[in-house]
C-alpha cells in the first residue's frame, strides 16, 4: 500500500481521482520522492526486490561493523541474530518489524542503526545527520531513537568525554533542521480534523484497525496486557 501511494503522489493520472491512494503524503514525503519516481520506470515487483536487496545490505553491512567495534565473537552473534529475529520476529515494540520492510520505517531503521554506528566510533556529526537522515523517513522512529540518544549521552557524557554545551548544540542543530518537516507536517497531514461529527479515517485506522502500531497507550489495561512484556524487552 505505501508503494501504491508513493505512484500515486508522483503520478496522480495514474489512478484518476481514486479516493483510496489521493492523499497527502504527510509524514512519508521523502519515501514517496524516492519510491515514486522510482515506480515511474519500473514494475512494483522489481522495486521491491531492488530496495529489498539495499535493505539487507545496508543492515547487513552496517549490523557487521558494529559487531566489530563490539568485539563480539560469531557465536554471540548468531544468538543474537536468533532471539531478534527468529523469538521476537524482528520487533522489540508494538510488533513493527524493523528489517527488510520496504516501508518509510524500514529506511529510517537503516538509519539509526548507521547513528548507533558512528556513534560508537566517536564520529558524532554523523551519527546526528544519520538520525536526521532516519527523521526525515519516520518522525516517530528518528524522533524518539534522538530523545534517548541525547539522554544517554547526557547521563554518560564523561564516558564518551563530551561536554554539556556539546550536547546542547547537537540538540539545537537536530532542532533546527527537524523544525521545517515539523511546520510541514502540521499544514497537511497533521492538520486534518473531522468535521460535522464524523468519525475520521485516522481515527478508524488509529484506534479499530492498527491500535498495536498507532495507539498503544490507549488505555492502562490495553498497554499493560498487550505491550508492556515488550518494554521489558527492550
Amino acid at each position: 500500500n505505501y508503494m501504491q501511494l508513493a505512484k500515486q503522489y508522483l503520478n496522480p493520472n495514474w489512478i484518476f481521482e481514486s479516493q483510496n491512494l489521493t492523499e497527502s503524503a504527510g509524514t512519508r514525503i521523502l519515501y514517496h520522492l524516492i519510491l515514486g519516481h522510482t515506480l515511474q520506470f519500473l514494475s512494483f515487483v522489481n522495486t521491491l526486490l531492488i530496495f529489498r536487496c539495499l535493505l539487507i545490505f545496508g543492515f547487513s553491512l552496517i549490523f557487521s561493523k558494529i559487531y566489530k567495534n563490539l568485539s563480539i565473537d560469531n557465536t554471540q552473534i548468531l544468538i543474537h541474530l536468533l532471539l531478534f529475529i527468529v523469538i521476537l520476529d524482528q520487533s522489540f515494540f508494538a510488533y513493527s518489524w524493523i528489517l527488510m520492510s520496504v516501508e518509510p520505517k524500514g529506511f529510517s531503521y537503516l538509519f539509526v542503526l548507521l547513528s548507533f554506528l558512528f556513534l560508537i566510533e566517536r564520529r558524532f556529526i554523523l551519527s546526528l545527520a544519520a538520525l536526521l537522515i532516519a527523521s526525515y523517513f519516520h518522525i516517530l522512529v528518528g524522533g524518539f531513537t534522538f530523545a534517548y540518544l541525547f539522554l544517554t549521552l547526557l547521563i554518560f557524557k564523561k564516558d564518551y568525554k563530551l561536554k554539556i554545551n556539546q550536547l546542547i548544540l547537537a540538540a539545537s542543530i537536530y532542532t533546527i533542521f527537524i523544525i521545517p518537516f515539523i511546520i510541514y507536517l502540521k499544514t497537511t497531514s497533521l492538520a486534518y480534523e473531522a468535521t460535522n461529527n464524523e468519525i475520521s479515517p485516522s481515527w478508524i485506522y488509529t484506534y479499530f484497525r492498527s491500535p498495536h502500531h498507532t495507539a498503544l497507550f490507549t488505555s492502562l489495561d490495553y498497554f499493560v496486557s498487550v505491550h508492556f512484556i515488550g518494554i521489558l524487552q527492550c
